[in-house]
C-alpha cells in the first residue's frame, strides 16, 4: 500500500511538472505572437524596461563596487532569460 501511495504521488508530480513546463510554453508562444503583432506594445515595453534599466545604473553611481554589482546581475539575469 505505502509503495502504490508513493508511486501515485510521484507520478502526479511529473504530471504537474509535464503540464507546468507546456503552460510555461503556451504562456511564451502568446507572448511573443502578440508583441510581434504589435510593435508599439513591444517597442513601448523596451524603451519602458531601457529607461527602468538606466535609472537603476544611475542611482548606483555612489560606488563602482555598486555599479559592478548591478551590471554583473543585469548581464545574469539577460543569460537567464536567454537560456
Amino acid at each position: 500500500m505505502a509503495c502504490f501511495v508513493h508511486c501515485t504521488k510521484e507520478v502526479r508530480l511529473g504530471a504537474e511538472a509535464a503540464i507546468g513546463a507546456a503552460g510555461k510554453v503556451l504562456m511564451k508562444a502568446r507572448l511573443k505572437s502578440a508583441l510581434s503583432n504589435k510593435p508599439l506594445l513591444k517597442y513601448g515595453l523596451l524603451t519602458l524596461g531601457g529607461g527602468l534599466w538606466i535609472y537603476g545604473l544611475v542611482e548606483q553611481l555612489y560606488s563602482s563596487a555598486a555599479i559592478m554589482k548591478y551590471l554583473l546581475m543585469s548581464l545574469l539575469m539577460v543569460v537567464v532569460a536567454v537560456i
